[in-house]
């Protein structure tokens, strides 16, 4: 009887041993990794049922997530660490058209926030605009910056400043009191969703005026309000006597934003060059960035006057930052940020596609 018992015991031990084998995995040497290679297995047989897997759809930006990087990249900046910010792979980074490190140039030298921020952001492009002050060493100066988002990550950073010194007193003056006061209430008050216009609309509106600065045609209408504004690095330079803007009688400041096209002082200017222009139709403005030739002139004349212009008499460049406030299709606010460069130097960047619309020749 214990013989047989034994017996039993052994054939059933040896029946459990196959069962085991036949379940046993032959790839997996320990017990410890089959739940993983299960996994892996349900994964592969998956792939072969339904296909290639698709990529991942690019993560849209809206215009609040395309504001926020803006501030990200602020806040950033102020801490003078850029690893804060979220870096596309291979992004780039210039600052007055030379490209730099990120943490390198103004990272090092700015000292505190400002006191105006005026938004761009452009959905369809997926580039944010920001014109605003900050402190360097204490001293107000004048920012533009451009990112480039990619799957919600900044594939482009472009930046230039207006310093104290780097134009006539009154822009320094001008800086100071946008740094004080702000804009006005215009550049931030949402147009209303019937009366938005496109943003392929804003961008040929802003598009006129820079061509109307080049080469202006009298057979033109541009669409500028009878109430335009012009700033420039924060001061009034449209009927405003208080800033003289030429000589021999002609003051470029005393004129509106059309008057002051029409007046011939502009000639001067003999090319533009890397125009790119971004815009949100939901407060109808247009944020150019652009690069100006002067190849040099002893004189203009304006108003039919001749003007000498000592300042102008040898070849030198102008990079410039242009912001519009545009509504019902005429522009209505112009600010601009500029800084001396190079002659016929270029900001590090394609030039954009020229707008569709005419641009104003």
């Amino acid at each position: 009887m214990v013989t047989s018992l034994r017996a039993a015991a052994a054939l059933l031990f040896l029946m459990l041993l196959c069962a085991r084998a036949v379940r046993a995995d032959p790839d997996v040497p320990d017990s410890r990794d089959r739940a993983a290679v299960g996994r892996t297995r349900d994964r592969g047989e998956s792939r072969l049922d339904t296909g290639p897997a698709p990529e991942a759809a690019a993560e849209a930006c809206d215009r609040r997530c395309l504001q926020d990087l803006a501030d990200t990249y602020v806040r950033a900046l102020l801490a003078h660490d850029a690893g804060q910010l979220p870096l596309a792979e291979g992004a780039r980074f210039t600052e007055t058209g030379q490209e730099l490190a990120l943490g390198d140039g103004f990272w090092r030298t700015v000292s505190g926030g400002g006191g105006f921020r005026l938004y761009v952001p452009d959905v369809q492009a997926g580039e944010v605009g920001l014109l605003g002050t900050l402190k360097e060493f204490d001293t107000p100066v004048l920012m533009a910056l451009r990112l480039k988002v990619v799957n919600r990550r900044i594939s482009e950073v472009e930046t230039l400043f207006h310093r104290r010194g780097s134009g006539p007193a009154w822009a320094d003056a001008g800086v100071a009191q946008l740094d004080a006061h702000g804009a006005d209430a215009l550049w931030t008050a949402p147009i209303p969703p019937a009366a938005r216009a496109t943003g392929e609309a804003l961008i040929a509106a802003a598009a006129a005026y820079l061509g109307g600065m080049e080469h202006y045609n009298a057979r033109v209408s541009y669409p500028l309000a009878p109430d335009c504004v012009r700033l420039q690095d924060g001061a009034r330079v449209t009927h405003n006597p208080g800033i003289v803007i030429g000589g021999h009688g002609f003051n470029l400041a005393t004129l509106g934003c059309l008057e002051q096209l029409r007046s011939g002082w502009f000639a001067s200017i003999t090319g533009m060059h890397h125009r790119r222009i971004i815009a949100d139709p939901d407060y109808g403005l247009a944020l150019a960035w652009v690069n100006i030739d002067q190849a040099g002139t002893k004189s203009v004349v304006a108003d039919g006057r001749t003007v000498p212009t000592p300042a102008l008499a040898q070849p030198l460049g102008t990079e410039a930052v242009y912001a519009f406030r545009i509504e019902n299709g005429l522009i209505r606010r112009i600010e601009s940020l500029t800084t001396p460069v190079p002659y016929h130097m270029g900001p590090g960047w394609d030039e954009g596609a020229p707008p569709t619309a005419a641009a104003g020749r």
